[in-house]
Formats: C-alpha cells, sequence, structure tokens
C-alpha cells in the first residue's frame, strides 16, 4: 500500500507490524500521566464484574490494568452510539464533531488515544479511499464476522449477502444505514495499555456472543505526537474475540465479554518524551491530510 491513510490502517488481514499476543506480560511500563477528556465512561472491576464509576484519575489509571476495569472513550449510557460522532449539517455532511481522548506517556513515547468521529470515517487519502472503504471489506471478507447477516437484515433483502464489500456498503449508504454501523463501532474500550521492551501491548474489550451475530471489535485511533507531525494509526479485528474475559459488565450481563488484543511495533524513529521546555520531534507525515476531502451523504 502507498503511503496513506490506508497505509496505516491496522487490523488482522492488514498486519503491518502488529500481531496478538496470547497474554499480557509480566514485566510491561505502564501508561503514564493519564488523562482523558470528553465524554466518556469508566468502568471499576469488582472481581465478577464491571460497573461504572466516577470519571478522574485515580480510577482512570486502575481501569488501564489488565482485568481491572476498562475506559470507554466517547461511551454514553442509554446509547450504543459514539457521542461526538458529529450531526448532519443539512448540506450533506457532518458537524459537531468533537472525539474523546485518552493521552500520556509509554515507552518514554506520547500517545493519544481517541474515539472516532465522521470525518476519520470518510476522509480520503490519496488513493481516493476512505476507512470506511477498508474497513469495510475487510470486514464484510471476513465470514465470521456477522456483517452480511446484519446488512441482510438491515436492508431486508437476503440478496445483498452476495455482494461484494462495495456494493453493500452503497447499499447501506443509500439507505442511510452507514452512519450509525461506523458510530456504534467508534467508542472504544481500553482495557489496558503498557509497553514491553518497544512493543505497545493494548486490549479492547467487547462482546463475546451479541444478540445481533457480529463480531468484531471496535475501531481505536491511536496517534503518536501531536499536530501535522503525527504518526496516527486505527486499530481492529473482526471475527471472534481472541478470547473470554470471564466477567460482563453489571448493567447488562453480555458486554466485556471478548478481549481482543493487540501488540504494535513502536516506531524507533519518533522522539522520546523531553522535558517540558522541549518540543517534541516527531516522524514527520505532515500534508497527509492536507488534501483529504470530505465524502457527502445525499
Amino acid at each position: 500500500m502507498a503511503a496513506s491513510l490506508k497505509k496505516l490502517l491496522i487490523s488482522t488481514s492488514v498486519a503491518v507490524g502488529m500481531s496478538a499476543v496470547g497474554a499480557v506480560p509480566a514485566f510491561a511500563g505502564s501508561l503514564t500521566g493519564v488523562n482523558v477528556s470528553g465524554q466518556h465512561l469508566t468502568y471499576g472491576y469488582n472481581g465478577s464484574q464491571t460497573y461504572k464509576v466516577d470519571n478522574n484519575a485515580a480510577n482512570w489509571e486502575y481501569a488501564l490494568e489488565a482485568g481491572a476495569g476498562n475506559i470507554e472513550l466517547a461511551g454514553q449510557t442509554g446509547s450504543a452510539n459514539a457521542a461526538g460522532f458529529g450531526t448532519p449539517d443539512g448540506w450533506g455532511g457532518y458537524e459537531n464533531q468533537q472525539a474523546s481522548t485518552l493521552t500520556g506517556a509509554l515507552g518514554g513515547k506520547k500517545y493519544t488515544f481517541s474515539s472516532l468521529t465522521y470525518d476519520d470515517w470518510y476522509t480520503y487519502d490519496g488513493n481516493g479511499n476512505t476507512l470506511a472503504d477498508t474497513w469495510f471489506a475487510d470486514t464484510w471478507n471476513n465470514t465470521g464476522s456477522g456483517l452480511k447477516a446484519y446488512a441482510a437484515a438491515i436492508l431486508k433483502n437476503p440478496t445483498v449477502a452476495s455482494l461484494d464489500a462495495g456494493s453493500a456498503l452503497f447499499g447501506l449508504q443509500v439507505a442511510g444505514k452507514d452512519v450509525d454501523l461506523f458510530s456504534r463501532v467508534s467508542n472504544a474500550n481500553i482495557d489496558y495499555v503498557n509497553d514491553d521492551n518497544g512493543m505497545l501491548n493494548l486490549g479492547l474489550v467487547g462482546h463475546w456472543n451479541h444478540s445481533s451475530g457480529l463480531k468484531f471489535s471496535e475501531v481505536l485511533k491511536v496517534t503518536v505526537g501531536e499536530g501535522d507531525n503525527a504518526l496516527t494509526k486505527f486499530l481492529y479485528k473482526t471475527g471472534q474475540a481472541d478470547e473470554q474475559t470471564g466477567y460482563t459488565e453489571k448493567t447488562d450481563n453480555v458486554s466485556h465479554s471478548g478481549l481482543y488484543r493487540f501488540s504494535l511495533a513502536i516506531p524507533n524513529d519518533v522522539a522520546s518524551v523531553p522535558e517540558p521546555s522541549t518540543m517534541f520531534g516527531l516522524m514527520a507525515l505532515g500534508g497527509l491530510f492536507a488534501a483529504s476531502k470530505r465524502k457527502n451523504h445525499s
């Protein structure tokens, strides 16, 4: 793939410097200086279930310990959709987009973990592709994801399952059902984050089995650095979770039952976190989105 947004997409079928890991390393560096901004939900753990707790620094750090809870970026009570995803502006685009972020230092480098907005999904790369195109194709072509049956049910047309990914996505777009799908996977629940000898280890909790039949992780935006010099990747997996957590969320007894594990090499050419008076030195990727445009919906 070219050096573009699509090159930065990470999934089970586009494994660029990442693979699933079987267990959390016994000796690993934890994320420090944790701060969460924007709408989010923090979950604690009582030994058998997760439950909502107050949003504060102590609970954030505890939640990011493996098996001790999680942080749902853009999570909101009473809705499965991501807060801040955006609302139609009446002109074919979306406004009021505000991602929720978790920031901290790991392995001597600064990280920002973000929920996704409409523009994250529908920003074009230099090849005319979007995250929506790539994620949908990866998920559609994984027979274990359940997406084909889901789309056929949503569109009330069983023949949809025989379509190629591009045609199926177009069908959802015409029906106005694509945005709801993408919004529902834009509020990832981060279970743990740590560094083990230059590897970023990260876990996302989701469902082991869901009544919809859908099986894939939510999508997490990971950024090293800030501004125009940032290196960004979108992390997700399609299909069955890597393992069962052994617990569920207290109010629905279904959520947080599946765990997706990720291990990603931390770029060596991204500068370590300097003293506060020093600017970050980062991998230059300036202009990656400078020529990007928004995909309109009628």
